[in-house]
């Protein structure tokens, strides 16, 4: 399973890869008002998702026939498959005619795409958009319960859907786009809402508080810990690696882990602190305050990336609803002392 070296870098997006990106799914039937809310939603289908040692989940998807794998990697935009893991599948690839306009993957210039049907749980998205990463880029193909492991699920997908998030039960619903506010945050508790965007790449990015200074975030799947970009703690917070005061973590092989800091992730009416905060030495974020129409410190001429980003630690203290034609997040905060029927009930019939 990969675990990111460098960031997805765009120069420019490609039609293909935008064009038909926000293709239908296929609806389910309405389901009951969502515990004595006013908001009528359609559960389109529930998805069992599986934890790996590494803080990544695998979300089980059906793609030109066959039942495999994905890593959930919300850290990117575009659909990614592995070419090591689809060589047999003699799927219609199409050549990116992009001139000087390139897009990389780990140093690997990617110069083919598919455009392929593919389902979650029991709802398909039609010809959807998947860049091919050459075989030389992925060291190896990885398996999981007798299932390979063949691309990454990235963000792009919910611009067709919404989304209900729930890392700490393991689970991810989708529900057809509404908009119903915070009600949609059916399951009750305090909500936290925050306006999003997705950039050129399909990334969805939101600004977040840390340390009381706003900041472009986004959801990281691929790791345990949170990460922020060493350029920005330089520029806004004062320290970097070589800073007093960091910690780590010994690995099995004797060496260190990257260093990180505790600090405090704050919205309206979300606090938590003493959050673990790895740096995260990027080379390619140049930071600045309000480079778009979302405010806070974002990176300059980059896309696919933000200065910090959520890990799947910190993903399971939050029960997460994604709207996407609201362009809103919400969140509450997962009570880790409630049974799993207890935070289900009220939910829409699954």
């Amino acid at each position: 399973m990969l675990r990111r070296v460098n960031p997805l870098l765009w120069l420019a997006v490609t039609a293909a890869l935008i064009l038909g990106s926000e293709q239908s799914v296929q609806a389910g039937q309405p389901q009951p008002t969502a515990d004595g809310k006013s908001c009528q939603m359609k559960k389109l289908t529930s998805i069992d998702v599986r934890s790996v040692g590494t803080g990544q989940f695998l979300v089980p998807v059906r793609i030109a026939g066959r039942d495999v794998w994905m890593s959930l990697a919300l850290e990117e935009g575009i659909l990614t498959l592995y070419g090591a893991a689809i060589a047999d599948w003699h799927l219609n690839t199409i050549r990116m005619a992009n001139g000087s306009r390139r897009i990389m993957f780990m140093g690997k210039p990617i110069t083919d795409m598919v455009r392929e049907d593919f389902s979650l749980g029991t709802q398909g998205f039609q010809s959807w958009p998947m860049i091919v990463v050459p075989a030389s880029a992925i060291p190896s193909v990885s398996s999981f319960e007798g299932k390979p492991i063949v691309g990454q699920l990235a963000a792009r997908f919910l611009t067709a859907v919404d989304a209900e998030i729930n890392l700490a039960y393991s689970n991810i619903t989708l529900f057809e786009q509404v908009k119903c506010g915070s009600a949609a945050a059916y399951w009750g508790g305090t909500v936290t809402a925050v306006h999003f965007e997705f950039d050129q790449t399909g990334l969805l990015h939101f600004p977040m508080q840390l340390e009381q200074q706003e900041i472009q975030t986004s959801f990281d799947t691929s790791s345990r810990y949170s990460r922020i970009s060493t350029e920005v703690t330089k520029k806004f917070f004062g320290f970097d690696e070589q800073s007093p005061g960091l910690q780590s973590e010994p690995q099995a092989n004797g060496t260190r882990s990257h260093s990180y800091r505790a600090m405090a992730l704050t919205a309206a009416g979300l606090d938590i602190k003493d959050a673990r905060i790895e740096l995260w030495t990027t080379q390619s974020c140049r930071p600045d305050r309000s480079l778009s129409r979302l405010n806070g410190i974002g990176c300059q001429d980059v896309y696919g990336i933000t200065p910090f980003a959520i890990g799947t630690d910190l993903l399971k203290q939050l029960h997460i609803y994604i709207a996407s034609k609201e362009h809103m997040v919400y969140f509450t905060r997962v009570d880790p002392s409630a049974p799993v029927a207890a935070v289900a009930a009220g939910a829409p019939a699954r």
